[in-house]
């Protein structure tokens, strides 16, 4: 299975931000935060936007929460 949101947690493992202290900011609890990290429960696009906000940025929303799929050359 593909990991979910690769670039979203290399950028926060480069900046060290934590579950918890992601959640906080954003008002949310850990759990359904987590839960959107790994790809187990659909994130809401607003928190998207508001992650993206508040903690990077400097990405687009695309680079940070695509999937790096990759696709055969042609």
């Amino acid at each position: 299975m593909r990991e979910k949101y690769p670039e979203l947690k290399k950028r926060m493992r480069e900046k060290r931000i934590r579950v918890y202290a992601m959640a906080e900011m954003l008002g949310v609890t850990r759990d359904p935060l987590a839960r959107w990290i790994n790809g187990e429960s659909r994130m809401p696009l607003e928190e998207a936007m508001r992650i993206r906000e508040l903690f990077f940025p400097e990405c687009s929303i695309e680079a940070l929460f695509g999937e790096n799929e990759k696709r055969p050359a042609l």
